[in-house]
């Protein structure tokens, strides 16, 4: 990887001009965690009144919204040994319109998943009533009404966090990977989600909410790399 340095103050002022018209906000799509260590370590710093370090910045890269595409983030689940499809089936038919699909698919819209148990695939549809017109953008999403009505209140699972009953697929690897996971251990399930749009995505920050864990797989996406500071 090689990297160039601008320097030069008429195209640093220019760059800035250019920024200052055209860039009105920027959004953290991924690296939150980063930010966030980046912001704790500038002020442990400005606390201890260190000098020489350069902690007031932290390396990023911009892309615009018409290069951004937004994927899903699915779910692989381990179910209870006491719980079996058509239970599982039942008490998902208290928050969920069930339909067996004739073969597997993505989900096709917003509030629609796909859930997959063993050779089966089915649609679910939140019932209207779990659709709460007065929450808030990000409790109305997909992951947060999965996160809230079914891993929690179905399956017990209290923080997406740390339990180690779910897992991640990141939506470019499809369902093909996401079967393989499933035929790999007969006790796991998956859950496919439609992706948040990038007006969601927006309106979520300027509204100052947070995503839930694991909403978002965002392309394309910076090569991993190392860069050191000489201090």
């Amino acid at each position: 990887h090689r990297l160039w340095k601008i320097s030069d103050p008429a195209e640093i002022e220019a760059l800035t001009t250019l920024f200052d018209q055209y860039v009105p906000k920027v959004y953290i799509a991924d690296g939150h965690h980063r930010s966030a260590c980046s912001a704790l370590l500038y002020r442990r710093l400005q606390e201890k009144k260190e000098t020489g370090i350069t902690s007031d910045r932290f390396l990023c890269g911009l892309f615009p919204e018409s290069e951004l595409e937004i994927l899903a983030f699915n779910r692989i689940v381990q179910l209870p040994d006491e719980l079996d499809e058509e239970t599982l089936l039942q008490r998902l038919a208290e928050v969920c319109t069930i339909k067996l699909l004739k073969r597997k698919r993505q989900p096709p819209s917003k509030h629609e998943m796909t859930m997959i148990v063993g050779d089966h695939g089915y649609s679910l549809k939140w019932k209207p009533e779990f659709l709460d017109p007065h929450a808030s953008l990000s409790e109305m999403l997909d992951t947060a009404l999965l996160n809230k009505h079914i891993l929690k209140n179905i399956l017990g699972i209290t923080d997406i966090r740390t339990d180690r009953r779910v897992s991640y697929t990141e939506g470019p690897k499809g369902l093909r990977a996401i079967t393989r996971r499933i035929h790999e251990d007969p006790r796991c399930i998956a859950f496919c989600l439609y992706p948040i749009s990038a007006e969601e995505f927006f309106a979520v920050a300027d509204a100052g909410e947070v995503l839930p864990p694991k909403s978002t797989w965002f392309e394309p996406r910076m090569k991993n790399g190392l860069l050191v500071q000489e201090l």
